[in-house]
């Protein structure tokens, strides 16, 4: 992931919680059900407008999500799809609706994402919304290609909360009015084989952003461009370790 949409690259996506799964026999489909942290328990809005009189902030509860996913894996098709509940005040849901499919097609893959968010019916009705699209293609043994856009809408009638600092949203992360998409590619190199090791990888990728971001302390805006050029090497430490571990006692009783 080079980069995301506007929402993706705001939102908390890592919280606290418990799950609990059910895999049919057949291992296709996995349905889950999580309660975790909302990913507004820790925003300016959880919290008091005035501190204690140590200083120290004074948080009004803790807030909480419920996830229900649906993840299956039928022949080129894979889906992750879910429903979400998270609360931005007590007793009160930003809801959203997550369809992300991949579709494969030899050395071609295909994956396309849909989010609807709001905190009514109708702002799930494609108010407030992000769409992200992706296609990549193996054009050699050690070559990928790929081309991406993502696109961003929040309606104008999203509540806010005032703090100190501006405007915070109450519940999705994006200011009202906000329109905004992205779109570029890139390449991405596999010293080692692209099929059956990917455990080192050049890469290359850029997009340009066009639209309207209304939240100034946002990430992408209109006109600017993103550029990346790295290397990743993914290293098993575990299995490193077990190897050096082998190796010394293959020595020792050689030894003996």
């Amino acid at each position: 992931v080079y980069y995301c949409s506007e929402y993706w690259n705001n939102v908390n996506c890592f919280q606290l919680g418990a799950s609990v799964a059910f895999t049919t026999n057949k291992g296709d489909d996995t349905i889950t059900f999580q309660v975790c942290q909302s990913p507004y328990d820790k925003m300016a809005m959880n919290y008091a407008e005035n501190p204690d009189p140590d200083g120290d902030p004074i948080k009004l509860g803790d807030l909480y999500a419920y996830n229900l996913y649906w993840m299956g894996s039928h022949g080129f098709y894979t889906a992750l799809h879910s429903l979400n509940f998270s609360e931005y005040e007590r007793g009160k849901f930003d809801v959203y609706v997550v369809l992300g499919n991949q579709f494969k097609f030899g050395d071609a893959t295909i994956q396309l994402d849909l989010m609807n968010r709001g905190v009514s019916a109708k702002e799930l009705l494609f108010e407030n919304f992000s769409i992200m699209g992706e296609v990549d293609y193996l054009i050699a043994k050690r070559v990928n290609i790929f081309a991406k856009a993502t696109y961003d809408k929040v309606g104008a009638n999203y509540p806010t909360v005032i703090d100190d600092e501006g405007d915070y949203v109450g519940g999705l992360f994006l200011c009202p009015g906000t329109e905004m998409t992205r779109v570029g590619g890139g390449v991405e190199y596999y010293p080692l084989g692209g099929r059956g090791n990917r455990d080192i990888r050049l890469h290359a990728a850029y997009c340009y952003n066009i639209g309207n971001n209304t939240n100034t302390k946002g990430t992408a805006f209109d006109k600017g461009s993103f550029l990346t050029v790295g290397l990743t090497w993914k290293i098993d430490v575990i299995e490193g370790i077990s190897a050096l571990i082998d190796k010394r006692q293959a020595k020792r009783a050689a030894n003996m």
